[in-house]
This record gives structure tokens, sequence and C-alpha cells, in this order.
């Protein structure tokens, strides 16, 4: 899979991380931003 780099404004990551960890849906932040493109 190709890599790329993209800005990402702090609120949407925010949003994003709110979603990463144990208690969230995603195992890291890269799935959680992988998840959201598709």
């Amino acid at each position: 899979m190709p890599k790329i780099s993209v800005e990402i404004p702090g609120e949407l990551l925010a949003d994003l991380d709110e979603h990463v960890g144990d208690d969230g849906k995603f195992v890291n932040r890269s799935d959680a931003v992988r998840a959201s493109i598709r």
C-alpha cells in the first residue's frame, strides 16, 4: 500500500483519538485515519 502524508486539522485528530485505544473502536490512530477515508 502506498504511503502518503497529509495535513489534518487538530480538531479532527482529537475527534479520531476519542475512538482509539483499549476502550475505542480502533487499535491506533493510523487505523482510524484509514477507516475514515474509505
